[in-house]
């Protein structure tokens, strides 16, 4: 019950920070638009909000997110707000709802002593789902809401497709087959005994 333990506290961390990022967001569309900052770099710009004298807020976005145009064309809060909210209304729930599964997960595995279950590989399943289309559509729709809100430039780049993920979750479903079998392997067993 340790692990149980475990993910609770870090799925409540999860839920705080994401209720601290709303606070921060909400706080930072009230402030006037010389608390923020825009600087192009190389391969991507430096976002910024800054909060005090002393603090501030950064992010580094991409050119494939956003292009690499004039700072003059859009509002440097505009940008900042549109990346951080899109960025965390996806990252936060996926993520919160990836690890809720893998809770699911190791409390069945505890309960039941042996992973090898249906109701498991469709969990793993379902984590397999969440990773391939948080791969494949994050940063596409980051990029279109950059566009709607604050180029109205539409760059298509499929280089904000993370192959990487693609291929972590296409390797999860292989797993959710391995456990599928598992379990029928599991049933054949329990039937002959």
């Amino acid at each position: 019950m340790k692990i149980n333990k475990l993910l609770n506290f870090v799925i409540g961390v999860n839920i705080f920070l994401f209720i601290g990022f709303i606070a921060i967001i909400t706080w930072a569309s009230f402030m006037p638009e010389q608390s923020f900052s825009v600087e192009k770099g190389i391969g991507h710009w430096s976002l910024s909000f800054d909060f005090s004298n002393s603090a501030s807020f950064s992010a580094l976005v991409p050119f494939s997110i956003l292009q690499p145009i004039s700072e003059t064309i859009f509002s440097a809060k505009t940008a900042f707000l549109t990346f951080y909210i899109s960025l965390g209304f996806i990252y936060f729930p996926l993520f919160i709802y990836g690890l809720l599964i893998v809770q699911e997960i190791v409390i069945s595995t505890i309960k039941e002593e042996s992973p090898f279950n249906n109701i498991n590989a469709q969990r793993i399943k379902k984590i397999a789902y969440l990773l391939i289309g948080y791969s494949l559509f994050s940063d596409l729709l980051i990029n279109f809401f950059m566009y709607v809100f604050v180029t109205n430039i539409f760059l298509l780049n499929i280089s904000n497709v993370s192959f990487n993920g693609f291929v972590i979750g296409a390797v999860m479903l292989l797993i959710a087959h391995i456990f599928r079998y598992g379990s029928f392997l599991q049933q054949e067993h329990d039937e002959t005994i």
